[in-house]
């Protein structure tokens, strides 16, 4: 009998060994999944401002592009009214 406690105690011990290492495995596990967690979190901020950064400049871009339309319509708007009245002073 005693010899059977002494087994029952020692797979005790075993069991409890066991368990605390499962659960030192798993605390570790976890910190290390919170940290990649929020290394994740931060990429995708990162990511976020790195596509709205990309937005607004794409945003300038277009603008320059419309401006230079803009402008490149009001010099021939301009140089058509010039040679219009040009003409017509020649008319005259």
């Amino acid at each position: 009998q005693c010899n059977s406690q002494l087994e029952r105690a020692q797979q005790a011990v075993n069991f409890n060994q066991q368990w605390q290492s499962l659960l030192a495995i798993i605390h570790t596990s976890f910190g290390t999944y919170q940290e990649q967690l929020m290394e994740i979190r931060q990429e995708q901020k990162l990511l976020i401002h790195l596509d709205a950064i990309q937005n607004i400049q794409q945003s300038r871009l277009q603008c320059e592009q419309n401006m230079k339309q803009l402008e490149t319509l009001a010099t021939s708007g301009f140089t058509h009214s010039t040679k219009k009245e040009s003409i017509r002073t020649q008319i005259r």
